[in-house]
């Protein structure tokens, strides 16, 4: 097994250029060709993280949703209305 590559400068500039971006903890492993973990670790170490309360408050000023990208595009699914979500109303299932 070969010894893993050392983490370089240009990666944690990487890392912390690409989380100012908004991208995930898996689309940055996928970029810098490392394991989730690794990049995780490194992230920790310089103090960021993917808090999802940030997040979620990121797409409330940005406008985004995140029902969007479950709702497949141009199905006019209301996601209230929507035959595939399940709610109880009333005692009805």
């Amino acid at each position: 097994m070969a010894a893993p590559r050392p983490w370089t400068d240009t990666d944690d500039t990487t890392l912390r250029q690409l989380h100012a971006a908004g991208k995930s903890l898996h689309a940055i492993a996928g970029d810098l060709g490392r394991s989730k973990a690794v990049v995780s670790r490194y992230a920790k170490q310089a103090g960021l993280s993917w808090d999802r309360a940030v997040l979620v408050s990121q797409r409330r000023i940005d406008g985004s949703s995140s029902r969007a990208r479950w709702r497949p595009a141009g199905s006019g699914c209301d996601y209230t209305r929507c035959p595939r979500r399940r709610t109880r109303q009333g005692g009805q299932s």
